[in-house]
């Protein structure tokens, strides 16, 4: 983990689905660009990547089997995931894709959930060194709708440790892991995020929308927000939103935030 270095700011908003994080995030950029500053939101996982759009497909799809084959596929000979194995710090992690892959044509499932934080790693790196790091050495301030803070967060629905997967940040990333300034995780308890999650799906579940899931889910980020380790690299700012109105919670975040500009 490296602190930013960039002239441009960098905040992160994390949190259980139906918290609020997208909201609060839409919100704060729109403040800042009334505001005069500079200001480009973003999100994970990333639309633009092969990795993300492979990510999404896994947690957004009921039903892996009938085309889970032709996305590892279309994946693998794409000009993004080259560009990965010839980066020799993550010859190792994609190595390690491709076993899983492999396996998961043959039908055996039982990597999906490591297979999944991978994509998402590696859509990262992607997005870093595309999106996010040309942005703030512009001097423009990066708002961003999840981070590295959610891979390490919403392995816990699937019991795994969440040490290994930043080792892995550090390893397939290398010099682009910049962590944000700042990180605003809006905790709510899980009965309200999964109640507004699927009224906004109209009743449909995506793979992490069950109580049990994410109430490991918002234990995790309970545990990694208080470490040691993450609060020696970033400030993180939790933000109980249970009672707050969203004005209110914005108002919260906006006061943490003017120091970064001024």
């Amino acid at each position: 983990m490296r602190k930013n270095a960039y002239s441009g700011q960098f905040m992160s908003f994390e949190g259980i689905d139906g918290s609020g994080k997208t909201t609060q995030a839409r919100m704060l950029a729109e403040r800042m660009q009334r505001e005069g500053i500079p200001v480009f939101l973003t999100r994970e996982p990333t639309s633009e990547s092969v990795f993300g759009r492979l990510a999404r497909f896994i947690y957004m799809t009921e039903s892996l089997h009938d085309r889970l084959g032709e996305e590892l596929k279309q994946c693998m000979n794409h000009d993004e995931y080259h560009a990965l194995q010839a980066n020799s710090s993550s010859t190792l992690h994609t190595f390690r894709f491709e076993e899983m892959a492999q396996r998961m044509q043959e039908g055996d499932r039982g990597d999906l959930p490591m297979f999944l934080q991978l994509c998402m790693i590696f859509d990262r790196y992607h997005h870093y060194t595309h999106t996010i790091i040309p942005q703030l050495a512009k001097g423009i301030h990066v708002i961003s709708d999840r981070g590295f803070l959610s891979t390490l967060c919403y392995s816990a629905a699937e019991n795994i440790a969440w040490m290994p997967l930043l080792v892995a940040h550090e390893e397939i990333l290398g010099d682009a892991f910049i962590v944000p300034d700042i990180v605003f995780f809006i905790d709510v308890p899980v009965e309200i995020g999964l109640a507004r999650t699927l009224a906004k799906q109209q009743g449909k579940k995506d793979h992490f929308d069950t109580h049990e899931f994410l109430s490991r889910i918002r234990e995790r980020y309970i545990q990694v927000c208080a470490s040691p380790m993450i609060a020696e690299h970033t400030e993180v700012i939790t933000i109980h939103a249970e009672d707050a109105s969203t004005e209110n919670v914005h108002k919260e975040i906006w006061a943490h935030c003017k120091s970064l500009f001024q």
